[in-house]
């Protein structure tokens, strides 16, 4: 029996250290995230961080297929720090000891007063999601967002009312830019916000037809060129009478066509998507026919035709039909025939357009040989001169053509009627003389005296700016169409030859991106030649300015400049007319006085149907600081008031005035103030105040003061003596008079000890232990009803924010009142913001003392 009973021990006593033995030596715990202000679990937009105390060692989240928890170490203090965007953040720390396998946490986080912007990205037409960057600005205050697949949308919390601007660019799509007016509140409200993007990217038709029988262009092709980056974007045919392309939106282009029998056709267009319609001009053509005089038969011979500026071109006639030639200037144009056994003739026609369609022109040829052989020597050597020019003319002074070989020219004449001639070469004088008899005619030609070759520079310039045009091409030619040689001087943008005979004449061609081509006679009547050359888009712009502010118009004045030369204005109206070119670059400078100037680059992409409207802030702006409430005259001068400037801390004192009510202010567009007020009868006021909080139509900023509230001083009741061994225990509250020591109603009392973190609603350590005083009192005074202030110090750009916590401070203490037991019908609670400081906010002591609680006693 007592070997049995051993065993029992034994069992029992191994059982309970087999117990111990498993009793887990960690935890698992989980945390949840609770707006305090609505009950509601957090589900994103916060973060935990679990740490051990003390060490700080941090505690990872541990994540499987089932759950995910917070592995704990048993006898350890935990302290897990929250945050989340629009709360304030909240430290708490747990005994292990207290705590069992499996428990959930609960942190809750008080609500700052703020708001939520949810924006998304779609395209507008098939609703499909955009991937783009978005710019929130808020003053000076910058936020810049993705959304693309891995972030489809953006969450931004915002904690100041006003208008945001919010920006978005996506590649392909036109800008977006908008402002909203976004508020805020406990509930952290959600403004959603869908943008629906344009794209950039479209495609544009263009018809051709003819303008003389309106039917469709079936052939030639067309060449698309982006007007400000010269990029071709589209080059190719003509199909069933029109192109289609893509381009980008609103953007300016330049058609040109090239089409058989038409002239080339070239126009600037802006591309909108819209169907456009242009129509061609036929070219004007030349009908040549050659025949043989007795026979009628059509004959294939050699033409020469010189156009009107000495071009030469020769061609050959068929025996079938009509040879078309195609004009390319408009003039005299001289024709000569060139065919053996014939007797050649020459003669003239006239282009008067190049839209003027089909002419013919006929030549009847005898046959026959009369030729005359015309040859050209040096007078002094007898050498012949291979360059000699010889030009054989009818009696009406119309041009034969003939053969050249080198110093020989041979012609065949009529010799029945009268013929001339006149020959030239380069650095000999001129010969002229009538066709005679004797069919072999030598020309002895005599040697110009030198001429002097001279220095001459040549700068093309912009026409509206008189500057030189840096990319400008230039080519000067002599009367034979060879060019001469040229320089450049890159640091004057000059063209130099000092090889220029004054004595001749010569032609160039100058050119330049975006400009008209020029084609001209060189005038060589000074050394110092301009060409000026017209851009080739030039539009008028209207420019005014307005008060930034009040959205008033002001009378500005405007400069425009193109590298420091100013472009003339025109008044038209209240606005200025400025003609602006794609060229150049203008920049624009706009000053009035007591306004701040501003000055930038010039984007004509900017205007709006092609007026720039420029904003202007004042120096600053009288702003009136009207107070609503009625004020007692006769304390007039007791009223005082401040304004401080928070970028360098000065001080403005404001003086009242009786008939406006208020005070008036000098306020700056870009300052940040404190305004500070003083009045008797009434809490004292300070609060954050910036130009956009103003009416911008009144130029007032209306403010309603708290009234004071007055003491009402309570009665003593008659002193009851009581028996000596009846003594009456008053409860003791920390920093504030016992019941005993009679505690008066209306009278603010200050919880010394009962302060609060910094931006926070986290009780300082010991608090609690203070407010057990206030519990007490307020369970032996069960008829006493209690009044709780929440103060902050004056930390923050924004009053009203602390206004809000100063309101949850109050209610902190008055949930602990309440969870210990004091009905809520029995507590009022308030919040005064920064307003009424008990020591100035000059260091961070004294702003500690600042965050605290006042009680006042409302009912006993």
């Amino acid at each position: 029996m007592v070997r049995g009973f051993v065993f029992l021990v034994f069992c029992l006593f191994t059982s309970v250290n087999i117990s111990k033995a498993f009793v887990p030596e960690n935890i698992k715990l989980k945390v949840v995230v609770i707006n305090s202000f609505d009950g509601n679990q957090l589900q994103s937009s916060f973060t935990v961080k679990v740490t051990l105390d003390p060490g700080g060692q941090e505690i990872k989240l541990t994540n499987n297929k089932k759950e995910t928890y917070y592995d704990i170490p048993r006898g350890k203090v935990l302290k897990i720090s929250v945050t989340a965007v629009g709360f304030y953040n909240e430290v708490k720390s747990f005994e292990t000891e207290n705590l069992s396998d499996g428990d959930i946490l609960e942190i809750q986080l008080n609500p700052k007063p703020s708001g939520r912007l949810q924006l998304t990205t779609i395209d507008a037409d098939t609703k499909d999601p955009v991937t783009s960057d978005v710019e929130i600005v808020f003053f000076s205050r910058v936020n810049k967002e993705k959304i693309n697949e891995q972030n489809p949308q953006i969450l931004y919390y915002y904690e100041l009312n006003g208008k945001y601007k919010i920006t978005t660019n996506a590649k392909g799509y036109l800008k977006d830019t908008r402002e909203l007016e976004l508020d805020i509140n406990a509930e952290q409200k959600t403004e959603t916000v869908v943008i629906e993007l344009i794209k950039n990217r479209m495609q544009q038709e263009i018809s051709l037809f003819d303008l003389s029988t309106n039917l469709k262009i079936s052939a030639g092709t067309v060449s698309i060129n982006h007007m400000e980056t010269g990029q071709k974007i589209f080059d190719g045919k003509i199909e069933n009478g029109r192109v289609l392309f893509d381009g980008n939106r609103n953007d300016n282009y330049t058609i040109i066509t090239t089409v058989p029998g038409f002239m080339e056709f070239k126009s600037p267009f802006v591309l909108d998507g819209k169907p456009k319609k242009y129509g061609l001009s036929p070219s004007s053509s030349l009908q040549i026919d050659v025949f043989d005089e007795e026979s009628s038969e059509r004959l294939g011979i050699e033409l020469e035709i010189t156009s009107p500026t000495g071009k030469k071109s020769k061609l050959n006639t068929s025996n079938k039909q009509a040879y078309s030639y195609i004009p390319t200037e408009t003039g005299t144009y001289s024709i000569a025939s060139k065919a053996n056994g014939y007797i050649n003739r020459s003669g003239s026609f006239f282009v008067k357009s190049l839209a003027a369609g089909s002419t013919f022109y006929t030549f009847r040829l005898k046959k026959g040989s009369n030729e005359y052989v015309i040859s050209v020597f040096d007078f002094e050597t007898k050498n012949p001169i291979n360059n000699a020019i010889i030009k054989v003319y009818s009696e009406q002074s119309k041009e034969i053509a003939g053969k050249v070989t080198k110093n020989q020219k041979s012609v065949n004449l009529d010799a029945e009627k009268k013929h001339f001639f006149e020959v030239s070469a380069i650095g000999y004088n001129d010969f002229t003389a009538n066709v005679e008899t004797n069919k072999s005619i030598e020309v002895f030609l005599k040697k110009k005296v030198s001429d002097v070759l001279e220095t001459f520079e040549i700068t093309v310039v912009d026409e509206q700016t008189k500057l030189p045009i840096k990319d400008a091409r230039l080519r000067v030619f002599e009367s034979d169409n060879k060019a001469i040689a040229l320089s450049f001087d890159p640091s004057r943008s000059v063209f130099i030859s000092n090889k220029v005979n004054p004595k001749l004449s010569y032609n160039y061609e100058a050119s330049a991106k975006g400009y008209n081509n020029l084609k001209q006679q060189l005038n060589l009547t000074q050394n110092k030649i301009q060409l000026v050359m017209t851009a080739f888009e030039i539009s008028n712009f209207y420019f005014s300015a307005i008060d930034a502010f009040t959205k008033e118009k002001i009378d500005a004045n405007f400069k425009i400049q193109v590298e420091k030369v100013e472009i003339k204005q025109d008044l038209e109206g209240d606005r200025k007319r400025v003609s602006l070119s794609a060229t150049n670059n203008y920049s624009l400078e706009v000053k009035k006085d007591n306004f701040k100037s501003i000055s930038k680059v010039i984007d004509r992409r900017e205007a709006v149907n092609s007026a720039f409207v420029v904003p202007l802030f004042r120096e600053s702006y009288p702003i009136l600081f009207k107070v609503k409430n009625k004020l007692d005259p006769s304390k007039t001068p007791e009223i005082k008031a401040t304004l401080k400037t928070k970028n360098d801390n000065k001080s403005e004192e404001l003086s009242f005035n009786l008939d406006k009510n208020g005070f008036f202010g000098n306020i700056s567009s870009d300052g940040n103030y404190t305004l500070e007020i003083q009045i008797p009868d009434f809490e004292n006021y300070t609060g954050a105040f910036m130009l956009n909080q103003a009416n911008p139509e009144s130029l007032e900023y209306l403010l309603t003061l708290k009234p004071l509230k007055k003491a009402i001083e309570k009665v003593n009741k008659p002193v009851v003596e009581t028996p000596k061994e009846e003594k009456v225990i008053a409860a003791k509250v920390p920093g504030v008079p016992s019941a005993a020591l009679d505690i008066k109603k209306g009278i603010k009392y200050p919880l010394e000890g009962v302060n609060f973190e910094k931006s926070k609603t986290i009780l300082v350590k010991g608090a609690e232990t203070k407010l057990d005083g206030v519990v007490e009192y307020l369970k032996q005074n069960p008829k006493a009803q209690i009044e709780i202030a929440g103060h902050t110090d004056n930390e923050g750009l924004d009053q009203r924010l602390n206004q809000r916590l100063s309101e949850f401070r109050a209610k902190v203490v008055a949930n602990y009142l309440f969870n210990k037991g004091i009905a809520s019908e029995r507590i009022i609670t308030i919040g005064k913001g920064s307003t009424e400081p008990i020591v100035p906010n000059d260091t961070d002591e004294n702003k500690a003392k600042n965050r605290r609680i006042e009680i006042m006693i409302l009912e006993d």
